[in-house]
């Protein structure tokens, strides 16, 4: 029995210089796509992580105000009437509370946290506080 070898063809011993280079563009653009993505998926696990923190910060304030009695609980006030914050971290906490609202003998309580990160953000909190 007899082998007989064929030696290959001009042009097909390989991939060509440009084949390769064309290989090598299409790859970088995909992984610049995904990192890409990766890139705007930590800025917005990054800016979520921040509101659920100015939520839990506003949700703890909040917790301490209806804890308070009745006729204790006051809006986040300075000596000259208006709204004062108190700084938390990197969040600014201010509560007003609003008496004999909506109703007489109810206290209604805002917490408000500010925060700045990629812009300037708010989270507002409302509860309704009865008398006794």
């Amino acid at each position: 029995m007899k082998i007989i070898y064929s030696k290959n063809t001009r042009g097909e011993e390989g991939f060509t210089l440009v084949e390769i280079l064309i290989a090598i563009t299409l790859f970088a653009v995909g992984i610049l796509g995904a990192t890409s993505m990766q890139i705007m998926a930590i800025q917005t696990n990054a800016k979520a992580n921040r509101t659920t923190e100015a939520y839990a910060v506003a949700s703890d304030q909040m917790e301490k105000l209806l804890k308070m009695d009745y006729d204790d609980i006051q809006s986040s006030l300075d000596e000259n009437g208006d709204v004062s914050p108190v700084q938390v971290d990197e969040y600014t906490l201010t509560w007003t509370v609003a008496n004999d609202s909506p109703i007489n003998n109810t206290k209604t309580i805002n917490v408000t946290v500010r925060w700045n990160y990629q812009g300037n953000h708010q989270a507002t909190i409302t509860q309704i506080k009865g008398g006794s």
